[in-house]
């Protein structure tokens, strides 16, 4: 069965907009800071930049703003974008196509506005994900009344080098009028995975998997999903795994941590605001029992 790439499409884009947290938490939250996230992932044709603003302070964030976007790449421009939307909330779509993935040369973002101080900040674009083996145990273990597939993968890596992931995995049942492929809840004990639960349905536990369990130049990353399907069923999995820069998984970690312990700091490279600029390249892979 061929995987479409319009759904890929559509889960990418729906990763990129759900990555807020609430800017009271930081120091200076008596004024209106701008918030920015965008997630670049490469060989897509579009990025979504997202910009909100909240303050404790009089602002009126209500009112309208007019925002440019810019990429770079080695200080060469790839175009700017600008659009003019509500303050608290708004997004600018910017053309990403036909752009030359480079590991030696890092990407920069610049934001201006009438409303806000120029924002900036810099990403290091990720070498792609790769794994050596992927093996699917079908209905390995039980918990009660719940059956559990278990997956085995080797992440491997160029040795000594820093590399950071995120792990999803859709279920797509083989039969005559089945819906779309849907995203899957993953569970794992591995004390280097953190379960990913922020940014709504298109993420629910997802595995950010950090830069600390490497053994050289692999990773046995091992994970299970809960198999709902009577048996008989058709079905396959799609692994998607997403190899992100480093501070993009520094902010989605920071995330988790804010809304389990009610923490108060989440890292961001943004120079002039708050949040994140990170890139992306995304490998897929089907799986069948």
């Amino acid at each position: 069965m061929e995987l479409k790439s319009t759904f890929l499409l559509l889960t990418m884009l729906g990763m990129a907009s759900c990555h807020w947290f609430d800017p009271t938490d930081v120091a200076d939250a008596a004024r209106e800071r701008p918030h920015i996230f965008v997630n670049a992932v490469m060989g897509e044709d579009s990025t979504f930049c997202s910009i909100s603003s909240v303050g404790s302070g009089v602002a009126n964030t209500e009112e309208e703003v007019q925002a440019c976007v810019t990429l770079e790449v080695a200080s060469e421009a790839l175009g700017t974008t600008c659009e003019r939307g509500a303050a608290q909330a708004m997004g600018v779509w910017l053309t990403t196509s036909g752009l030359t993935i480079d590991l030696e040369q890092p990407w920069s973002l610049l934001v201006t506005s009438d409303r806000w101080g120029d924002m900036r900040a810099t990403s290091q674009v990720p070498s792609a994900p790769t794994w050596s083996t992927l093996h699917l145990s079908s209905r390995a273990t039980q918990e009660g009344d719940k059956v559990f597939d278990e997956f085995e993968l080797n992440l491997t890596r160029d040795e000594g080098a820093g590399k950071w992931h995120l792990v999803q995995l859709l279920l797509q049942v083989d039969t005559v009028l089945a819906p779309p492929p849907t995203a899957r809840n993953l569970r794992s004990d591995d004390p280097h995975v953190l379960v990913r639960k922020h940014g709504g349905p298109a993420l629910d536990n997802a595995l950010l998997v950090g830069n600390d369990g490497w053994v050289g130049g692999e990773w046995d990353l091992r994970f299970r999903v809960k198999n709902n399907l009577p048996l008989g069923i058709p079905h396959h999995y799609i692994l998607v795994v997403h190899s992100i820069s480093e501070e993009l998984h520094a902010f989605w970690a920071d995330l988790e941590w804010v809304r389990r312990n009610n923490g108060h700091v989440v890292r961001g490279n943004i120079e002039g605001g708050e949040g994140c600029f990170g890139l992306s390249e995304v490998r897929y892979e089907l799986v069948f029992p």
